[in-house]
């Protein structure tokens, strides 16, 4: 049966390079993250779920950032993940043999990996995470206890290495009603991203003041980190300081905005990465 693989990568930017680098290649692949519109990423998610179903084709691979790492019925036969956190590699086992339905054919199997070369970033928050988890799969935990212990035995680890969390700011803050703080101090992830839009007509409309539903607007646009828009040299669309406009190459049916980013020897370059 020809294989169908599912690799999961650290940054938007390493999920292009990679999916690009495939296809160059003569590799059928698929490309999957959130340098495409949510729009865009729905037709990719259709058109894996019919790849998946059939089992005529030749083998394919899907190059995916997290995104796919929860909310999507995937079953692949093999899936290789960047190396992260340990609650990665335990989700992407979920989106491998995913229903059992290829025990009778060996099962699946799950590759750990790490990413060098031209064009690859490292994801800031990989460093501890990725050292914790080495550490347990060279002692062979992941096959001795439960996902969840193991989730949380890795927890632990990375707490200690971060030195805990700060949770006496975090009460101090609360008890003195700053909520702006613990709503800084409480942030998992931070999201200082800004709204650009990709498609057409919607920056027409947008520039003409024209009433544009929030669906619309969301489905049409993608979130750039904000340290990046004025790399890019985007602009704001006229009137609204808050939204901006993509205005370079832009691929719907494989690297999305990437498609653009990518030609930027500048960015390529970078070691800062491109994390959502």
């Amino acid at each position: 049966m020809p294989a169908k693989r599912l690799v999961i990568v650290n940054t938007v930017q390493n999920a292009a390079v990679v999916a690009k680098t495939m296809r160059e290649s003569g590799l059928d692949v698929l490309h999957l993250s959130t340098a495409l519109t949510p729009h865009d990423r729905d037709v990719v998610l259709k058109r894996v779920q019919r790849r998946l179903q059939d089992d005529n084709l030749r083998a394919w691979t899907l190059v995916a950032t997290s995104c796919v790492e929860a909310g999507v019925d995937f079953s692949f036969r093999c899936g290789f993940r960047e190396r992260f956190a340990t609650s990665s590699i335990i989700q992407i086992g979920g989106r491998v043999n995913r229903h059992g339905e290829r025990n009778d054919q060996g099962g699946g199997k799950v590759y750990d990996f790490a990413l060098t070369g031209e064009g690859v970033t490292q994801h800031p928050a990989a460093t501890v995470s990725g050292c914790v988890l080495a550490d347990l799969l060279g002692k062979g935990v992941l096959t001795r206890i439960s996902p969840a212990d193991v989730v949380t035995l890795a927890m632990r680890a990375e707490l200690k290495a971060y030195g805990g969390l700060p949770s006496d700011l975090l009460l101090k803050a609360g008890s003195e009603r700053d909520y702006p703080k613990v709503r800084e101090l409480g942030r998992v992830i931070p999201t200082d991203t800004r709204l650009v839009v990709v498609d057409p007509y919607l920056k027409v409309l947008l520039e003409k003041h024209e009433p544009v539903s929030l669906k619309s607007l969301l489905e049409g646009s993608v979130q750039i980190w904000a340290s990046k828009i004025e790399k890019l040299g985007l602009e704001p669309l006229p009137g609204r300081q808050e939204i901006f406009a993509w205005n370079d190459v832009y691929d719907p049916d494989f690297l999305g905005y990437m498609s653009g980013v990518l030609r930027n020897e500048e960015f390529l370059r970078a070691k800062d990465a491109w994390i959502i």
